[in-house]
């Protein structure tokens, strides 16, 4: 598999805004993401895409999982980062091809509740 040069890891690195800081995602993590990307028999793009997709959900993971014990307005930060991350994944995964897909609760209506006029 073909891995990635540091100028492509800054490119990928500057897609979702990531500053290098211990917080984020190490090279070889983002490597390994784009080596899962092109694993999956996509175009060029299309693995750029899946991999800012991998890359997003990563980043996202780690925040979700930090306690918030900061001051209101380094809240107000993160809170505006992570919805930054949220709307880059949503566009990243249109690119990828992911998009359009969203869980559906419920189930199939089999018309059990029709009335007779609805049949007729």
């Amino acid at each position: 598999m073909t891995t990635l040069t540091a100028d492509q890891i800054a490119d990928f690195r500057m897609l979702v805004g990531d500053e290098c800081s211990p917080d984020y995602l190490s090279d070889p993590q983002i490597d390994a993401l784009y080596v899962k990307a092109a694993g999956k028999g996509l175009g060029e793009d299309e693995t750029e895409a899946l991999t800012v997709v991998y890359m997003i959900r990563r980043l996202l993971g780690k925040a979700s999982a930090k306690v918030d014990v900061g001051s209101d307005i380094q809240r107000e930060s993160r809170s505006q980062w992570f919805d930054h991350l949220k709307d880059l994944l949503e566009m990243y995964e249109k690119r990828a091809g992911l998009g359009g897909v969203k869980p559906v609760l419920g189930g199939i209506s089999l018309g059990i509740d029709a009335t007779e006029d609805d049949l007729t």
